[in-house]
């Protein structure tokens, strides 16, 4: 999960420290919603252990953040692009 948080982090230029706090700035709790979702994607972790990592935020948060990234991949194009670019990022670790 670190390594999917610090790309995020480069990718939309938005410190590590807020993307794990409790900030609602929309830029925010998208970087923070995109990480939520690869490390579910990408990693074994359960929801809860993704909630805890993310400053302790409930599991419910967290399904609520994947579900509302799958959303929004089947209607925006521009998202798919962002979340391809970030995974091929990762591959290069």
């Amino acid at each position: 999960p670190d390594d999917i948080v610090q790309t995020v982090s480069r990718f939309f230029n938005i410190p590590v420290e807020d993307i794990k706090a409790k900030k609602r700035q929309r830029a925010v709790m998208h970087a923070r919603q995109m990480a939520m979702y690869l490390c579910r994607s990408l990693t074994a972790m359960s929801l809860p252990e993704i909630g805890r990592y993310f400053g302790g935020k409930d599991h419910t948060t967290v399904l609520h953040s994947c579900r509302k990234i799958e959303s929004e991949l089947k209607k925006r194009s521009e998202l798919k692009r962002e979340l391809e670019r970030i995974q091929q990022l990762l591959q290069k670790h």
